[in-house]
């Protein structure tokens, strides 16, 4: 009979053992995109019927505790909209705190409007303990689709791209079912750098990914682009604005992008993020079944992310001279979907764009059905086309 010893699995949770990995996608992964909104301090309880109008689905914490996390749900649920979980005591990685997991968990189990569990900022947990972590979370946890755990990712621009790659995929091969990363800039470099390390991580270790844009300018073309060229790369959700405006006195905690105004009433924000949160809404349910996403540019970008063989569409003329694209290619079984997002030049002015597709490709738009090679795009948006 084959022993191991307690000292042997304590030094394999360093080079992150398999048997405490966790490849499979999150069970019960539901059909509508997550849409998330951040709470703040002030936040009060008609905040949530109004978010829920404005399209938003989730409602994100944005200090940890029992009490608040326990008084979220509590507004999220009267509102009919879900809420992330953010327990301090799920950040405990001392081998010996299975009574605190457990009476965490417990704490919770009642409440039907948990979408999930915050495990962990990165920042706060060393490397080598959450291996132990994602081994206690997972078997106190269980795995019904109320138990989804992810982690907080630090902006790639913290990190070399090399470090940020091993981090990505440390964090995520191991406690969470998805990750969260942040941007601060959507649209520049390091933003598409970042999102294709989080895309391919995802990829090869079967995880899915959200991202949370703390935006400084929130235009409608900028609150699109942010929207659909993550959902175009492949993201499961979204989180942006907070609900209403921090000034803390510092520019790194203060928040200005916010869905509502100190007094409650709608900022310039709203009807954007409305009608963006409409759209990914009726798409969702294709975003949520696409497998192994990936995407690339073409024209004028920031970065240029080199296209993968087979791309369905190699280039795409615009009326706008030096105008860019994000393409992003996802599959759902047979079936394979391109998502062209213009990127966010200022203007309120759509630009035509003629497709040009790979030799026997064509597409039709998702809503119409009718051919996609030509299209009208704002700046920032993206449309959904079915490659045929």
């Amino acid at each position: 009979m084959k022993h191991t010893c307690l000292l042997c699995l304590m030094m394999s949770a360093f080079v992150l053992p398999a048997w405490c990995e966790w490849k499979e996608p999150p069970p019960g992964l539901p059909d509508t995109f997550t849409i998330g909104l951040q709470a703040s301090d002030r936040i009060v309880d008609s905040d949530y019927a109004l978010a829920a109008q404005a399209g938003f689905n989730l409602v994100v914490p944005i200090r940890p505790g029992l009490e608040p996390s326990q008084a979220l749900l509590k507004a999220c649920s009267a509102a009919g909209i879900k809420a992330v979980v953010w327990d301090s005591r799920f950040s405990t990685y001392d081998l010996g705190d299975w009574a605190v997991y457990g009476k965490a968990f417990a704490d919770y189990r009642g409440s039907n409007a948990v979408a999930g569990y915050m495990a962990y900022d990165s920042i706060t947990v060393p490397p080598a303990r959450v291996p132990w972590m994602g081994w206690h979370m997972r078997e106190l946890g269980g795995s019904a689709p109320d138990q989804y755990r992810y982690c907080e990712l630090v902006p790639m621009n913290r990190l070399t791209p090399d470090g940020y790659r091993r981090y990505v995929r440390h964090y995520l091969g191991s406690i969470a079912s998805f990750a969260l990363y942040e941007e601060t800039d959507p649209f520049s470099a390091d933003a598409l750098r970042a999102m294709k390390i989080t895309v391919d991580a995802a990829n090869s270790e079967g995880k899915v990914w959200w991202r949370r844009c703390r935006l400084a300018d929130t235009t409608p073309e900028m609150i699109r682009w942010q929207a659909y060229s993550a959902a175009a790369a492949g993201a499961k959700g979204i989180i942006y604005l907070i609900a209403r405006p921090i000034d803390t006195g510092s520019p790194a905690t203060s928040r200005s992008d916010s869905l509502l105004d100190p007094d409650g009433k709608p900022t310039g924000a709203f009807e954007a993020a409305k009608a963006v949160n409409a759209r990914l809404t009726a798409i969702g349910p294709i975003l949520m079944k696409a497998v192994k996403p990936v995407f690339y540019t073409t024209g004028t970008m920031p970065e240029n992310v080199e296209p993968p063989a087979g791309a369905p569409i190699t280039a795409i003329r615009s009326s706008v001279e030096g105008d860019g694209f994000l393409v992003g290619v996802l599959g759902t079984g047979d079936e394979r979907y391109a998502m062209v997002v213009r990127k966010p030049s200022p203007g309120a002015e759509p630009a035509s764009l003629q497709l040009q597709f790979a030799a026997g490709v064509s597409a039709a738009a998702v809503d119409s059905g009718e051919p996609a090679e030509r299209l009208a795009l704002l700046p920032g948006e993206g449309t959904l086309t079915k490659i045929k």
